[in-house]
């Protein structure tokens, strides 16, 4: 009999999709069919989006399913679910509860007390032994995200160079990583975009700046790691022009959170000095523009990463979840060898 997997997401579009990319490693080795996904928009924008987005909207599910072994929610309809897992810690119960809620009418399950998976981290197949206990059909796990362990500090993605990463699970994270591809109306709706920004064949620096999510009024400093924009702007300019790149300075591509734009005194990366997306002239939601910057993102010539998703801390080990699956696909590329992180080389 086949059993099936059914991974419950939790926080922002990149925890979610890092937590499907895990669920799909508890799948193999727990003997499992995963279930695709839906993905909740964040909180920041979610005004403005769909409740909900189906994996198929965004990815080639067809490529997905040919690779991995998946299915979607309407060919299990007719099981019926009766036991809800929780993998996360009882601190978290709060947003564990509130995804979940946001969830649950569309996978059609039960209103009922979670049962807790005591084994929270997996990190050798020595782990999987309490999961591969469980005898349901349809195995429901609600808020899997750095759960399987891939870094050896447990903070998947960690952009640290000295954190080593768990060789077990390295293979299977790969593989997975490579088969979530974007499928071709993302493809064609970021082409109509770049076309409107006269930019040709992906000729492009992206610079993914990452502020804070509330950063109305607040200073450029305050909200982006305590750098200055003009010195930010200056450093890629220098390394586009110390790489040969030169002539891709006036290409270079701004994605942020839409909320970037209220910062007081931003008056370099809000002006057609730089190319971005326009959010108040488009007609598609804030959620699939996102999803089109990262698409442009992956195909980009030059990718200028951020040091961390929390620009008001400074922290050992961190990682930006909304840009770490593009990261993943050009790495394991080997393609993009200019690709850098602002902290690498501002001021130089």
């Amino acid at each position: 009999m086949t059993k099936y997997l059914i991974h419950i997401g939790i926080c922002g579009f990149g925890n979610q999709l890092l937590g499907f990319k895990e669920s799909c490693i508890i799948a193999k080795y727990t003997n499992r069919t995963i279930i695709t996904p839906i993905f909740i928009p964040h909180g920041t924008i979610s005004k403005h989006c769909k409740p909900f987005y189906e994996f198929s909207e965004i990815f080639n599910e067809k490529h997905f399913t040919k690779h991995i072994a998946s299915t979607n929610i309407n060919s299990i309809k007719h099981i019926k679910i009766h036991n809800l897992y929780n993998i996360r810690s009882d601190k978290e119960q709060f947003l564990v509860d509130k995804y979940f809620n946001l969830q649950k009418k569309y996978y059609n399950l039960p209103t009922k007390k979670f049962t807790n998976i005591k084994k929270h981290y997996i990190k050798t197949l020595n782990d999987f032994e309490e999961l591969n206990r469980l005898n349901d059909e349809v195995l429901v796990l609600i808020g899997t995200f750095n759960n399987v362990i891939l870094s050896d500090c447990y903070k998947n993605g960690c952009l640290n160079p000295k954190c080593n990463l768990n060789k077990i699970f390295k293979e299977d994270y790969n593989f997975v990583t490579n088969k979530i591809i974007f499928n071709n109306y993302i493809k064609n709706l970021t082409n109509i975009h770049l076309k409107k920004l006269n930019i040709v064949d992906h000729n492009i620096c992206v610079f993914h700046m990452r502020v804070l999510d509330l950063c109305n009024n607040k200073s450029y400093e305050k909200s982006y790691n305590n750098y200055n924009e003009h010195k930010v702007y200056n450093s890629i300019c220098r390394y586009l022009t110390r790489i040969g790149k030169k002539h891709i300075i006036s290409n270079i591509f701004l994605i942020a959170p839409p909320q970037y734009k209220n910062i007081s005194n931003i008056n370099i990366f809000n002006t057609s000095i730089v190319k971005h997306i326009d959010y108040s002239n488009c007609s598609d939601d804030l959620f699939m523009l996102s999803m089109i910057e990262l698409y442009i993102s992956q195909h980009a010539e030059i990718f200028i990463s951020s040091p961390t998703n929390t620009p008001d801390q400074k922290k050992t080990h961190t990682r930006s979840s909304f840009t770490m699956h593009i990261k993943n696909i050009r790495d394991l590329s080997n393609k993009y060898i200019y690709d850098k992180c602002i902290s690498d080389i501002y001021k130089i």
